[in-house]
């Protein structure tokens, strides 16, 4: 009896020792199963961080990773113009060297204009121009440098180079229409300028200018018109009352005649020619 109760105390212990022991396998194993599975889900979400991230943090990706390698390619196949900054900046530069040497060169030709050497003049002109040939200044000094040495031509020529690149302006109407005028081409004359009076409607001279013209061309009715448009914007020139009445005697009117010049004494009572020509209108009978 003593002998089975310890042997059946033994039994139950070992059956004891034997569930505890499978007890404490099954627990760890269940913490081992647990661990490695947030380990592998820790894993997981460092990879999808990392391909979230942006390229720098790509390089560190391992070489199979599908998007590492196409962003790599794309970096690769990409052409890419070097020094473009460099290009942009070195144009810039010569175009401020070059408009710098043209400002240089036409101010160098006033001066020798000023000084009336032309042929200097019209060589470094033409060096302007090398540079730029659309050049508005020098497209204008280049026809007036023409216009000194008669080469009306020329003059013709850079005008209108100046008229293809450059709105129209008095004093290269003025110019044009003088060059025409020279070679005898009068109704260009006259149109250009008509033009210089649009332009400057209020300046006595644009009228004075056009005036010249009919008088050449022994039209003296159209002659006194300019005058008279110019007297009213210079009503104290007495040259320009002195061109109207001759106008008129030249067209046989000499009751307006008489008028004009009775008109130049009131500002200069013993102007010699007017008292003669009123002198001689008395002796017509006026």
């Amino acid at each position: 009896m003593f002998t089975f109760f310890t042997e059946s105390s033994n039994f139950y212990y070992t059956l004891i020792t034997a569930s505890l022991c499978i007890a404490i396998y099954i627990i760890t194993k269940k913490i081992f199963i647990a661990y490695k599975t947030e380990k592998e889900s820790i894993k997981q979400a460092l990879q999808k961080t990392q391909k979230s991230l942006s390229l720098r943090q790509n390089f560190t990706l391992k070489k199979d990773d599908k998007k590492y390698d196409a962003i790599v390619k794309n970096i690769k196949t990409t052409n890419i113009p070097e020094n473009i900054t460099s290009q942009a900046t070195k144009e810039s530069l010569d175009s401020l060297n070059r408009i710098g040497e043209i400002s240089k060169l036409t101010q160098r030709a006033e001066v020798l204009i000023g000084q009336k050497q032309y042929k200097e003049a019209e060589k470094i002109m033409i060096q302007a121009l090398s540079y730029d040939e659309t050049h508005k200044k020098s497209l204008e000094i280049i026809s007036q440098i023409y216009l000194s040495l008669e080469q009306y031509s020329k003059a013709i020529f850079f005008l209108e180079n100046f008229f293809k690149y450059h709105k129209e302006n008095v004093a290269t109407c003025n110019n044009y229409a003088l060059a025409h005028f020279y070679t005898k081409d009068f109704p260009t004359t006259i149109s250009y300028y008509s033009k210089a009076i649009a332009l400057e409607p209020d300046n006595a001279i644009r009228y004075e200018n056009l005036g010249k013209i009919f008088i050449a061309l022994e039209n003296y009715e159209d002659a006194s018109k300019c005058y008279i448009e110019a007297s009213k914007l210079d009503i104290k020139n007495i040259e320009y009352h002195k061109i109207i009445a001759d106008c008129l005697r030249k067209e046989t009117n000499y009751v307006e005649a008489k008028k004009r010049y009775e008109k130049i004494l009131e500002f200069s009572p013993y102007e010699k020619t007017t008292l003669q020509a009123l002198e001689d209108l008395k002796k017509l009978g006026f």
